[in-house]
């Protein structure tokens, strides 16, 4: 199974790439950016459309498929299994704090590393409706201003496959 996903990661990683360099090459630096951060932004733009129709329709199968298969315990009534959800501890506390804090960076590095493309992690970043698309946007254009001029510039060891 791990062979399967290094062959996605490298075909997916070409296919990136050829795409950047045929942009680059075919119209110039500037021109190949804007193209290529269109496209990049349409795509994730119809990925989270497709995430946000789709979702609602699979969501309950699968969650009447995990309830089949692990079946919820109820727990007893008792006074320490109420207060335990009734006020959070200080770690969850803690926790959260932190989880907001961290939540920019998370967005940068996301916005870096897959731009647009990933409308799942949009959403598990916390964005919802409007919101996740002007992030898909707008990491598009993050995404294109670190990769469009290190692939298309000669950048990377996949810049010699591309070329030949």
């Amino acid at each position: 199974m791990g062979a399967v996903g290094v062959v996605m990661l490298v075909w997916g990683e070409a296919l990136l790439v050829a795409s950047i360099v045929f942009a680059v090459e075919t119209l110039g630096l500037w021109l190949g950016y804007v193209v290529f951060c269109l496209g990049w932004a349409a795509v994730g733009v119809a990925s989270l459309a497709i995430y946000d129709l789709a979702l609602p329709i699979v969501h309950p199968l699968v969650i009447r498929w995990w309830r089949e298969l692990w079946p919820r315990r109820r727990a007893e009534g008792s006074e320490a299994a109420t207060s335990s959800r009734a006020e959070p501890s200080l770690l969850t506390g803690l926790v959260m704090r932190v989880a907001r804090a961290s939540r920019p960076l998370g967005v940068l590095a996301a916005a870096a590393l897959i731009g647009g493309a990933g409308a799942p992690v949009w959403r598990l970043l916390g964005f919802r409706g409007a919101s996740g698309y002007v992030c898909v946007v707008l990491s598009a254009a993050l995404f294109g201003i670190i990769w469009v001029p290190f692939y298309g510039l000669g950048g990377g060891a996949l810049w010699d496959l591309a070329v030949g």
